[in-house]
């Protein structure tokens, strides 16, 4: 039921909360110039305190090598200089007293307007959901409107197959989910605060940490937090929500990324990444995934194959990429190791090839040279699935550069 009136209504909502912005915009301009004064006066007034005190010392200093009439006038100077700085330092503490209430109205005006804007773009990613679907929605009727042959007083329906109109919903349906819309960082806090209650219904002992890709992200979950799992928060050495900036040194049992990355309408990433995008970027991303101790769970609207990060200057993206790929394979349960190195010499020289082959047999477990990764693998046959690893000294006897280093060093 794709309404027209359902759309007015939004961009009646939509203007009312726009306006309601630029009026919040137009307050906090004022303020700033409120602040920018004050600050200025502020300057002012310090800098004249600071010269009415160098008087105020040099009088002093005077006084104690003056008599009589030159030191009553020295004395009466110096109680004015008094006066005046008293009076100065009343003015600049009533400016402080200005400039703190300025700066707390427009910190609220700021908050309001986050609001306010967060409610805009909720109803801008409503109406476009809406107009997807309307379009979309257009196109499969159009799809499906029965065709005529020549009229001849008689009309002949073709194409109205049933199962054909059911695929096409299906389509709709995939279209309209798969609709780009702003609200991707709730989605993603929301499933934030989802996996933090579970973890913590879990397991109450362990130490949990958000990391987040952008403050933005920090600052709405952090929200959701306050909102639904307040005691969390009162513990900063079981949970904490930090970016990607600030985690440095802070490690928990468990981490949860959230990335807050998404295609835009036209199905494209645009490559903005802040700080990773930056030098050094990959080093952020370094430390953001070695701050867990035990798991992590990775919350993110994009797949590897997104990011087109070859492009980029810097190595973060490409990190960042290789990271979710990685992620990508474990979660799918692929193998990640890399081609077997090729072996030098024959089979019987190397340890590895004779312990498996003078390994006493056993029913359950084999020895095996099966991963590439490693020498030996220990194969639990009634599991199907590798219970151990055995590495042996193989590389490093055969590829030393002398025998010094091999039984030496």
């Amino acid at each position: 039921a794709l309404k027209e009136e359902q759309l007015t209504a939004d961009r009646e909502k939509q203007a009312a909360v726009q306006r309601q912005i630029n009026s919040k915009l137009s307050e906090i301009e004022t303020l700033e110039s409120n602040l920018t004064k004050l600050t200025a006066e502020l300057g002012s007034l310090e800098s004249r305190i600071n010269d009415k005190v160098q008087i105020k010392s040099s009088l002093e200093n005077e006084l104690k090598n003056l008599g009589g009439i030159d030191s009553i006038q020295k004395a009466i100077a110096l109680n004015d200089v008094e006066k005046d700085i008293i009076n100065l330092e009343k003015q600049k503490q009533q400016a402080l007293i200005s400039l703190n209430q300025d700066e707390i109205s427009k910190a609220g005006l700021d908050i309001e307007k986050y609001n306010l804007e967060k409610e805009l773009l909720e109803t801008a990613s409503d109406k476009a959901r809406l107009d997807e679907g309307i379009k979309v929605a257009e196109q499969v009727i159009a799809s499906n409107q029965p065709k005529t042959t020549s009229f001849n007083q008689t009309l002949s329906q073709l194409n109205n197959d049933i199962s054909e109109v059911n695929q096409k919903g299906i389509d709709l349906q995939d279209k309209l989910v798969k609709a780009q819309d702003n609200l991707v960082a709730q989605k993603e806090a929301e499933e934030v605060i989802r996996q933090v209650k579970m973890a913590h219904k879990e397991n109450p002992e362990q130490s949990i940490g958000v990391v987040t890709f952008n403050a933005p992200q920090q600052s709405l979950i952090l929200d959701l937090m306050e909102a639904n799992i307040p005691t969390l928060l009162r513990d900063p050495a079981l949970f904490f929500v930090k970016n990607i900036e600030n985690v440095q040194g802070d490690e928990r049992d468990l981490i949860i990324f959230s990335t807050a990355y998404a295609k835009d309408n036209s199905g494209k990433l645009q490559l903005r990444f802040g700080s990773l995008n930056q030098v050094g970027g990959e080093h952020r991303l370094n430390v953001a995934v070695t701050r867990a101790k035990r798991r992590i769970i990775m919350i993110t609207s994009i797949k590897s194959y997104d990011l087109q990060a070859d492009q980029t200057k810097n190595l973060g993206p490409k990190l960042f990429r290789d990271y979710l790929e990685y992620v990508e394979n474990l979660t799918s349960k692929k193998e990640l190791a890399k081609e077997a190195p090729v072996n030098k010499h024959s089979a019987e020289w190397y340890l590895k090839s004779r312990m498996i082959s003078e390994f006493e047999i056993d029913q359950r477990y084999q020895l095996k040279e099966a991963l590439p990764f490693v020498d030996i693998s220990v194969l639990d046959t009634q599991k199907n699935r590798y219970s151990g690893l055995i590495r042996t000294d193989d590389d490093l006897y055969f590829d030393a550069p002398s025998i010094k280093d091999i039984y030496v060093y």
